[in-house]
């Protein structure tokens, strides 16, 4: 049996980079900081960066809610990305392809957001977009 999936509590970088590809995919990375916990440091650690890239509605969704410094949970499946710089050297890419995220707005009273890979549901009363659940796909 194969199994790959991962979970990480972080804090985003910087604001999500947004791209479309050819075929009209959108696609949302970041990066997310994670922190490590040893007992002899007393609870302090570098922390660990992580490239997060999510597709489709969940990337639409992540350019919304994911802000710089957001604290965010992402559950996924690592890769391995392989590709050539300009210069012509080879290099390996490890991402985090998100299946759900879910993003914690301290500002608003701490309440919680889901965000749902399979959409969201329109507000009526304020016209904001808001989540439904956390599922992957």
């Amino acid at each position: 049996m194969n199994f790959n999936s991962c979970m990480f509590v972080g804090n985003a970088g910087r604001a999500p980079e947004i791209r479309t590809t050819a075929d009209g995919t959108t696609i949302a990375s970041f990066s997310l900081a994670v922190s490590t916990w040893s007992k002899e440091a007393e609870g302090k650690g570098e922390p660990i960066w992580l490239r997060i890239v999510a597709f489709g509605k969940l990337a639409e969704t992540v350019e919304k809610f994911v802000k710089k410094g957001s604290q965010v949970l992402v559950a996924g499946r690592l890769s391995l990305r392989e590709y050539t710089t300009k210069d012509g050297k080879e290099r390996t890419s490890v991402e985090i392809i998100a299946q759900s995220i879910e993003v914690q707005h301290l500002e608003k009273k701490q309440q919680e957001i889901d965000v749902n890979v399979e959409g969201l549901r329109e507000d009526e009363q304020n016209g904001v977009a808001q989540p439904d659940m956390v599922q992957g796909a």
